[in-house]
């Protein structure tokens, strides 16, 4: 069982890390300001691995 204090340990922890990696893509992530959104055609179906693991995870 955690502390409470524990908690707020984990919490700020990860709360400093959110704030240095999203600092990091913000500093390296492409611009996409000035592009075309990309159309995928993609059906609306799950490919056959994603179904074979849904399955998987389904059974066990």
């Amino acid at each position: 069982m955690f502390t409470e204090d524990k908690v707020t340990e984990i919490y700020c922890l990860a709360d400093d890390f959110c704030k240095y990696f999203d600092s990091i893509v913000e500093k390296y992530a492409i611009d996409t300001t000035n592009t075309i959104k990309r159309k995928y055609h993609r059906d609306n179906r799950l490919s056959f691995p994603e179904e074979t693991m849904y399955q998987h995870c389904e059974n066990h």
